[in-house]
């Protein structure tokens, strides 16, 4: 025909296309300008040279690459905005962490010479006490020793007294024995039998005062242990407020290793800021933080052995003060 250039026997078509390369043909079909793409195909058999299908094909490849690449650096400098915030929350949350366990730290270690002072308290206790029995011990003994001496003394020069006071009356009597009337002679039988009467009551005074000094030395003696227990009682009523002091603060600070970490155990917790904390600093802490945690369980142990002393205080208080009434009451 004319006006129609004649297509060469060799000449590649659309369908020996499809035949013989499925897989090209699948690859541009998935192009997003495929349509563009095969509109060309249509011209390109017009002039039977499929380069310009190649054309298209390479410019649709090259726009859906530029769509592509512009996507990806938006969505790689979102990702890079993200890491950047993500960074910076992360630098914040660290020295917040840091700020937190260092806080923890220094409690502890207020803690720590808390329990050593206690320590050294407890230790200076039992000499302080032997002491001050010593020192009621030797007041005791030199009050006994002086009481004693003064009444011998005072038994001595009243027995002195009253035998010269008697030598000098039976002179009289003896001197004026012929001239004495009978009432004279009553009177100093009378004096005689008064001064009998004296001394034998002087005797049973002196005894009554004896068995009273030995009750009152019982009584001062069950007073001192009383007193001695009251002191032990509060000393131990002090110890018990202290570790009770530490339990607060112990459960404040698991309180705050729970806000940080959000871990309700502690070894959870020290897990999780081992993440963020480095690891030989993390170390250290988490070594610290368990001895106090050994220690503070050491204390609660002691605090429990306190009470059951204390406990036994108190019923041997009971037991000594209702003896003390019953004996004011028989008395």
């Amino acid at each position: 025909m004319l006006g129609r250039k004649k297509k060469k026997d060799n000449a590649p078509t659309w369908e020996y296309i499809k035949r013989r390369y499925p897989d090209v043909v699948e690859e541009l079909r998935s192009l997003k300008d495929w349509e563009d793409v095969r509109a060309s195909i249509v011209e390109a058999e017009k002039m039977d040279d499929y380069s310009l299908v190649a054309l298209h094909a390479v410019a649709a490849i090259t726009r859906q690459e530029r769509i592509d690449v512009e996507m990806l650096s938006k969505r790689i400098e979102v990702l890079l905005s993200k890491l950047e915030g993500l960074r910076s929350d992360n630098d914040n949350a660290i020295k917040s962490l840091s700020k937190e366990v260092e806080s923890l730290k220094n409690e502890f270690e207020d803690i720590r010479k808390r329990t050593l002072f206690l320590q050294n308290l407890e230790q200076m206790l039992p000499k302080i006490n032997e002491i001050d029995e010593k020192i009621n011990r030797f007041e005791v003994e030199v009050r006994t020793k002086i009481e004693n001496r003064l009444e011998s003394k005072i038994d001595e020069k009243i027995g002195d007294i009253v035998e010269a006071r008697m030598k000098e009356l039976e002179e009289r009597l003896t001197s004026g024995i012929f001239g004495a009337s009978v009432e004279l002679a009553r009177a100093f039988e009378g004096i005689q039998g008064r001064y009998e009467s004296l001394l034998h009551e002087n005797i049973t005074l002196k005894e009554e005062l004896k068995a009273k000094e030995k009750e009152i030395k019982e009584l001062n003696a069950r007073i001192s242990l009383l007193q001695e227990s009251l002191k032990k009682v509060d000393e131990l009523s002090k110890k018990v407020s202290t570790y009770e002091a530490s339990l607060r603060e112990l459960a404040i600070i698991k309180e705050r290793l729970a806000k940080i970490t959000g871990r309700y155990d502690v070894n959870e917790a020290l897990a999780v800021l081992e993440d963020f904390v480095p690891k030989a600093k993390f170390e250290m802490l988490a070594k610290e933080l368990k001895a106090k945690l050994a220690e503070i369980d050491s204390l609660i142990q002691e605090n429990n052995k306190l009470r059951a002393e204390n406990e036994k205080l108190r019923a041997a208080l009971k037991d000594l003060l209702e003896r003390m009434e019953d004996e004011t009451g028989e008395g």
